[in-house]
This record gives C-alpha cells, structure tokens and sequence, in this order.
C-alpha cells in the first residue's frame, strides 16, 4: 500500500505542477495579447515625411482661405510629386488611414461616448482613400500629371488632419501615458 500511496501522490504532485504550468503561460499569454493589438497598430504604420506634409497642408490651407491664385500660391506638379514621395508616398497615406482607423476604433472600445470622433477620423480616412482612388484612376489614364498636384495636396491635408484628430481623440480618451506617447513618435 505505500508504494501505491507514493505513487498517487507524485502522480497528483506532477498534475498540480502541469496545470500551474499551464495556467501560469494562460495569464502571461493573455497579458501581452491585451497590451499586443496596439503595438500591431503602431507597428503597421508606414513611416512618411510628415514635416513635409505639414508644409503641404499649411500650404493647401492658406491656398484655401485666399480667393484669388498667383503663381506664388501654386506649388508646380513636380515640388508636390518630391514632397509626398510619388504615388508610393500617397499609397502609404492611405494605408496609415485605414491603419488610424483601426487605431480609432480600438481606443473607441475604451471611450465609447466618444463615437462622434471615431466616425469623424473615418470620415477623413476615406476622403483620403477617395484622393489615392482618384490618382490611381488618372494613372492609368496616363494623365497623373494634370491631377497630382491638387490631389495629393488635398490628400496631405487630410492625412495631416487626421493623425492630430487621431491624437485628440487618444488624449480625450484618456490613453495610458506611454501608448499616447507611442502614437506621437509614430505619426
């Protein structure tokens, strides 16, 4: 009978230690899956010039706001063409849109009162994809070049637009401090 005590006993030992095993790896594995969807997103986001689209959208804005164009007022096809990266650099615009989206909608989760914003952030993500569309349509109609320069500065504007929403958004919704930081080194 003691060697069949014996026996249960480190059967019922070596159990306990596999299932502690197991559940220790089940709430470890749950913990990075938590804090991974955000480190996913930022990891997704294409890196872009955003000083130089920022110079865009300024430009685009005070283009805007005057009613009357000059050659001044009117950046040739060329400077726009270097400034956002060609049609790649919009390309990339319009995947980091849909990129903040997601972003948006995975804070939203957090703050969903916030659903004005959310949908505000998509509404910008698709007049971008719309710009890019439009672009790509005029590529293949070989006529980029007439359509590029309003395009992709209207895009930059967009794109500009939605990464400082995209930020607000984040700050109203009370982001945790090192994920909001994460977000700002990114866009």
């Amino acid at each position: 009978m003691n060697g069949q005590m014996m026996f249960f006993l480190i059967a019922v030992f070596v159990f306990a230690a596999i299932l502690g095993v197991l559940m220790f790896r089940g709430i470890a594995s749950s913990r990075r899956r938590s804090q991974t969807p955000w480190q996913n997103l930022i990891a997704q986001l294409a890196e872009t010039d955003h000083s130089a689209l920022e110079l865009l959208a300024k430009h685009t804005s005070n283009r805007d706001a005057s009613s009357v164009l000059d050659d001044e007022q009117t950046l040739p096809p060329e400077e726009v063409w270097r400034m956002v990266g060609g049609m790649k650099g919009l390309e990339l615009l319009d995947h980091n849109s849909k990129v903040m989206i997601a972003m948006a909608a995975y804070v939203h989760e957090w703050h969903p009162v916030a659903s004005s914003e959310a949908e505000e952030l998509r509404m910008i993500g698709r007049e971008i994809e719309w710009h890019v569309n439009r672009l790509r349509a005029a590529e293949r109609a070989a006529n980029l070049e007439s359509w590029f320069g309003n395009y992709a500065e209207n895009t930059a504007a967009a794109y500009c637009l939605m990464a400082e929403r995209l930020l607000h958004f984040c700050e109203a919704a009370r982001l945790p401090r090192p994920m909001l930081s994460e977000l700002q080194r990114a866009l």
